[in-house]
């Protein structure tokens, strides 16, 4: 998985009672726009550090 700053983040529900997670990645932690990426989520505000795993996806951004 590779991002750059901008790029949207998807994480899908892995149950029937989860949620999908939406953020704006705001920093990418490696050469080559790979993870850890710091997240701001836009149901939350909150920015977090995180390293995708299976039902994530990134959007870029045009």
């Amino acid at each position: 998985m590779r991002a750059r700053e901008g790029d949207l983040i998807v994480i899908e529900p892995a149950g029937l009672n989860g949620r999908r997670r939406i953020g704006v990645i705001i920093a990418v932690g490696r050469p080559g726009g790979l993870p850890p990426y710091r997240v701001r989520w836009f149901d939350s505000g909150h920015t977090t550090l995180l390293f995708p795993g299976l039902g994530s996806r990134i959007e870029p951004v045009l």
